[in-house]
């Protein structure tokens, strides 16, 4: 994904919020995304504090053999110890 900038990426990223907000336990499957630029990857990371900071359940699905998923999301879990990660 590459958009220009992290407010392009709130907007991608709307539903997800919004399901964030009501509580809802979410699961977002990224293994498919080769590629996430630093918008994308700071507009992921909002996603990560959102939940923390409603209590929501965020898992992260995600594929070890895409490189910047596997250095990613290991800094993200730094955000929230309530994140969860499948590989």
């Amino acid at each position: 994904m590459r958009l220009p900038t992290p407010a392009a990426f709130e907007q991608a990223f709307a539903p997800i919020a919004a399901g964030i907000d009501r509580g809802e336990s979410l699961r977002v499957d990224i293994s498919g995304v080769p590629f996430m630029n630093s918008s994308g990857i700071r507009a992921l990371a909002m996603l990560v504090l959102r939940a923390r900071d409603r209590g929501a359940r965020l898992r992260l699905a995600s594929s070890a053999s895409v490189p910047w998923q596997r250095k990613t999301l290991a800094s993200l879990q730094g955000l929230s110890r309530d994140l969860e990660i499948e590989s």
